[in-house]
């Protein structure tokens, strides 16, 4: 792979976007889901969690000291919080452009918490919460 900084930082990356996806299953939140059906959703999602592992793992001999070439506890914290930073914005994107006709016009959220994502996208939680920002 590229440099090992990118490769922790992708795979982590994908790996994040596996475990979001099995949360939002066990969550109910379908429209922050890939798919309407549970089923292929947790396939894909475990396919993307064996797929970070497997790239991580098997492209290069990975297990190396952090003055031998590795990531220090530092780096990889900085690392991990950007994947899963990235892993959130991404899972948000995709997810609100795939289900943008699939949410519900008639029966918005009121609540602000997370379980909102059981009838809006994303991005029309943002754009309701603009929307009311901007009334006051």
């Amino acid at each position: 792979m590229i440099n090992f900084h990118i490769d922790y930082f992708l795979c982590c990356t994908l790996i994040l976007i596996g475990v979001l996806q099995i949360c939002a299953i066990f969550s109910q939140l379908t429209q922050f889901q890939f798919s309407s059906r549970p089923i292929l959703n947790m396939i894909a999602a475990k396919s993307l969690i064996g797929a970070g592992f497997i790239l991580f793992f098997s492209t290069e001999n990975r297990n190396i000291n952090d003055y031998e070439g590795g990531l220090d506890g530092n780096e990889q914290t900085v690392l991990f919080a950007l994947a899963l930073a990235f892993a959130l914005i991404s899972v948000a994107l995709f997810t609100s452009l795939l289900n943008r006709d699939d949410a519900t016009k008639n029966d918005r959220c009121q609540e602000h918490s997370v379980t909102c994502l059981n009838h809006d996208t994303y991005f029309q939680l943002i754009k309701l919460q603009c929307k009311n920002f901007f009334k006051k």
